[in-house]
């Protein structure tokens, strides 16, 4: 772009300023200027100068009196001007269209040069060009680059006509790395070697600049371009504002990282810590303290945070009509809301650490195609892990499975506030059942080091854990105990930035697939998860929804398949539900009268090697189709008494006994009267597999005993 040098803009005359000649309306006459408009001899060669008066150049202006007898006069010498990038910018490639014009030119040769230090000195591009070509296809990989390049067009043969442009612009055809630090603190910073200055360029380690805002007013910013924010409280009144115009691209993003060893890069005091617009851009490792919301991003596409913590705010990551962002390996710590999504598509929010937010972990409005997963859930007191109103469908249409909920803190198992049990049924299974999701989830304590701020979100480990973090490293210790969270993330999930050992699957939270991600066992198991330990009562008013058993596999090939098997008789036996692949890790059991028991176990058995087997643990499980006692009054039936019962279970003896005399005395019928028919037996035992949920006796002695009595007796087989 240029100055036109209008001759008075703000009285309406538009007229060229002219060195030649201007046509001035108020003396109705030609004047001659001291400056001459870039804009005269500018438009289309094809066309000509119109009415033009000469000297015209034989080429009309561009603007309002272009082609007309009003038109301001051209140069009679030789001129040229370049026009490709005059007003900055970037450029890159290998085939960069340099452009200029030029007048009274014919037969002159041009010389095209670059500077990559602002005009200080100049290196030839092209030499012996027909100045008249007005072209020149130039490949600006083989030159330096440069944030205060130049080029000019230049007139061969010593007239010493030359043209630059008139502003800088950035040759970009490599990375760049930007450095951005605070106080210089040896021992505690990593990227910079300097204290920063905002007059700095920003360019080097020993130059950084004072504030990540100056990087990003400063310069363009392009994929493949890494911003490194160095240890220390980088406290700022403003938002820290990146614009659409610093996106990256699909294959290279730009990255803005603050120090990986843990949350040593602190930004403070905006109301807004990162208002994001930039589309492929990735926020890496930084900390946000006490904003209103620490990030907001804003109808962008391909985000990524990752490493981040977010401390305080009211809402940690807000995101509105964004799409295709991740949030991942984060810690949203002590903030009312962790992460808010409005309008968005396709957001991944994984391996997150949720720890103590005052209302909710997630907050859903209008969200498509969500991915929640490998998360740890730590609701405060009256908080809950997800807040959707009543539009649970935003959950029940999400892929969301791997994640821990612990309720230490919270005081309910409730997972919204909204939430209304399946049928009535409570805790992970009516979760389950409801969301058709979350199967490999689990509700357990977290067992983190502190997940109480300033504390340590690390999971804790017999096998390792990392601690004392300091800007430059820390040190592994070893604990009384091994969290949940290690590993028993997605088992086909990337791990292999998790240090040795590992347990060959990824954590779950904020440090899964990190070079800080608490160490596991390397042992080959595996274990069972629900119906298991706890004694649980199954009730026919159950049957109607399934049972979710769910197991986990560790270090078990992923080729093997295994036999989900239940016994009703204490392990004795047991009867295959079905084969399913290792790592489905959970099958739906309908549970039905056949599977009455007062002793039940589970387990899973490999197919290909038989001896990885696992079983739900003691105290067994009862599949109880009712208590025993009788569904119908005694009555008669074709002359003899007959009465409905039920409550019978596998592994017992029952005796069926009469009395004619109130209650007195009571008795057991002879043998010959024990059948032959069931429905004649009144002394027998039930085998597994064997249960009914009523069962039908017929005293074969009752012949015109009205007022028989009867009752029903359990025994231990």
């Amino acid at each position: 772009s240029f100055d036109p040098l209008f001759h008075d803009e703000p009285n309406g005359d538009f007229h060229l300023r002219s060195t030649t000649g201007r046509w001035d309306p108020s003396l109705t006459n030609w004047v001659a200027d001291g400056e001459h408009s870039p804009m005269i001899d500018l438009g289309n060669p094809a066309t000509g100068a119109g009415s033009e008066p000469f000297p015209n150049g034989n080429r009309r202006n561009l603007g309002a009196y272009g082609g007309t007898n009003q038109a301001s006069k051209s140069r009679t010498d030789l001129w040229l001007t370049a026009l490709t990038m005059n007003d900055g910018g970037v450029l890159k490639g290998s085939n960069v269209v340099l452009r200029w014009a030029s007048g009274n030119a014919d037969g002159v040769l041009v010389t095209l040069q670059y500077s990559s230090d602002n005009g200080a000195s100049w290196t030839n591009i092209a030499t012996s060009l027909p100045a008249s070509d007005g072209s020149y296809v130039w490949d600006s990989t083989e030159f330096p680059d440069s944030f205060g390049a130049l080029w000019r067009v230049m007139a061969e043969g010593g007239s010493g006509v030359s043209d630059p442009i008139n502003t800088a612009f950035a040759l970009r055809n490599n990375h760049q790395n930007f450095y951005v630090n605070d106080a210089y603190a040896p021992g505690e910073d990593i990227y910079a070697t300097a204290d920063g200055d905002d007059g700095n360029d920003g360019l080097t380690p020993s130059t950084p600049k004072r504030t990540l805002q100056a990087i990003l007013d400063t310069y363009d910013l392009e994929g493949g371009d890494k911003v490194y924010v160095d240890t220390g409280t980088h406290a700022s009144a403003s938002n820290i504002r990146i614009i659409w115009s610093r996106s990256g691209n699909e294959d290279l993003p730009v990255v803005i990282q603050g120090n990986t060893n843990g949350p040593f890069t602190l930004l403070t005091g905006a109301a807004i810590g990162m208002d994001v617009k930039a589309s492929n851009i990735e926020l890496r490792h930084l900390a946000i303290q006490g904003s209103n919301r620490g990030i907001l991003m804003e109808t962008n596409h391909h985000a990524v945070v990752e490493g981040l913590t977010v401390i305080e705010a009211t809402t940690g990551i807000e995101a509105l009509g964004a799409e295709e962002i991740q949030i991942r390996n984060s810690a949203l710590w002590k903030n009312a809301r962790g992460i808010s999504l409005h309008n968005t598509q396709t957001s991944v929010l994984e391996n997150l650490t949720f720890a103590l937010p005052s209302l909710a972990g997630i907050h859903l409005d209008n969200t498509v195609s969500d991915t929640i997963r490998n998360n740890i859930f730590i609701p405060a007191s009256g908080a809950y892990a997800y807040d959707v109103g009543a539009v649970t469908s935003l959950l029940q249409n999400a892929v969301m499975d791997y994640n821990l909920y612990d309720f230490t803190y919270s005081g309910s198992s409730n997972l919204f506030s909204d939430w209304v049990w399946t049928n009535n049924l409570p805790g992970l299974r009516g979760w389950q059942l409801a969301m058709s999701n979350d199967y490999r989830s689990a509700f357990t304590h977290a067992d983190l080091v502190n997940p109480d701020y300033p504390g340590d979100l690390h999971p804790r480990s017999e096998y390792g854990r990392w601690t004392n973090s300091t800007p430059v490293g820390g040190m592994w210790v070893s604990d009384a105990t091994t969290s949940w969270a290690v590993d028993h993330g997605r088992p086909d999930q990337e791990f292999s930035q998790e240090p040795e050992d590992n347990g060959g699957r990824l954590n779950i939270g904020m440090y899964g697939n990190t070079v800080q991600a608490s160490k596991g066992s390397t042992n080959v198991f595996f274990e069972t998860r629900s119906l298991s330990g706890d004694g649980q009562e199954i009730r026919v008013s159950d049957f109607q929804w399934p049972w979710p058993l769910v197991w986990s596999a560790h270090l078990v090939p992923s080729s093997e398949w295994v036999q989900v098997q239940f016994s009703a008789d204490g392990g004795a036996s047991y009867t295959n539900l079905a084969t399913v692949p290792a790592y489905q890790e959970y099958y739906l059991w309908q549970v039905g009268p056949q599977h009455a028991a007062d002793n039940g176990y589970w387990r899973v058995v490999g197919v290909n090697d038989t001896n990885l087997v696992a079983t739900s643990q003691p105290p067994p499980f009862q599949v109880i189709l009712a208590d025993l006692g009788f569904l119908t009054s005694p009555r008669p039936v074709s002359g003899l008494m007959r009465f409905l019962w039920e409550g019978g279970r596998p592994g017992k003896r029952y005796e069926i006994h009469y009395s004619d005399d109130f209650g007195q005395t009571w008795h057991l019928w002879d043998e010959k009267f024990n059948g032959p028919a069931p429905i004649n037996r009144s002394n027998f035992s039930i085998q597994s597999g064997e249960a009914q949920v009523e069962y039908t006796f017929e005293d074969r002695t009752s012949y015109l005993r009205r007022t028989r009595w009867y009752r029903l007796l359990q025994f231990d087989e």
